[in-house]
């Protein structure tokens, strides 16, 4: 079986540095970030891991690169590593996504507890989230339809098609997701980091393309 993926994205090297060591050698395979761009220049992941995330960091702040995150689905739950015990950073990070947040200098059991969580919780949403990329652009922006609860008359108006199109693009993406109902559906979307009632449509998933109504 393939090691879980632990993503660190620390620009301090002298922290880095030993803690990609030690989860190493606790069987993880690690890649280590220095800034929030460059981990958004690796093609997306959607395997089984977490994401180690420093708030503190050069250019794009760790919260900015959560508010980029929520675009798209991760199967990496998200755990903040914050030099300080900001309340309002805590909060702020959670509403954005982030699973749990660990306070520096942080013990090797409480970290270890932590990723454990998290891959846990990793290998449950990672079917659903690979699944979500298979979706088109147009069954992404009639999901995106139905998370915010519109009818599929509702759907076909906002979308410039017809409701039978709608109804056709509904039962695709049910059973490409393979789920059983639209609760169901809600329930692992939002496991997956994802925010509901954005509006977002296709850009809420890698390769999305703009909405374009259409005569179907």
């Amino acid at each position: 079986m393939t090691p879980p993926l632990i993503f660190l994205i620390d620009d301090e090297p002298l922290f880095a540095q030993p803690l990609s060591l030690m989860l190493r050698q606790e069987s993880f395979d690690v890649e280590v970030f220095a800034s929030a761009e460059d981990f958004l220049a690796r093609e997306p992941y959607l395997g089984v891991g977490c994401l180690l995330l420093d708030l503190t960091l050069p250019g794009m702040d760790g919260n900015t690169l959560l508010e980029a995150l929520q675009k798209r689905p991760m199967t990496t739950p998200i755990i903040i590593l914050s030099g300080t015990g900001d309340i309002a950073a805590t909060v702020r990070s959670m509403k954005h996504g982030a699973m749990n947040f660990l306070t520096k200098p942080i013990q090797k059991e409480d970290l270890l507890r932590a990723i454990g969580e998290a891959v846990a919780l990793s290998r449950r949403i990672q079917p659903f989230c690979s699944r979500l990329a298979t979706l088109t652009p147009r069954e992404r922006d009639v999901l995106d339809a139905m998370l915010l609860g519109l009818l599929n008359k509702q759907i076909a108006s906002r979308l410039g098609i017809s409701e039978k199109t709608t109804k056709i693009h509904r039962g695709r993406i049910m059973e490409k997701l393979s789920v059983p109902s639209l609760p169901e559906l809600v329930r692992l979307w939002v496991e997956c980091g994802l925010p509901l009632g954005t509006g977002a449509g296709s850009a809420a998933t890698p390769g999305g393309a703009p909405l374009q109504p259409d005569k179907s």
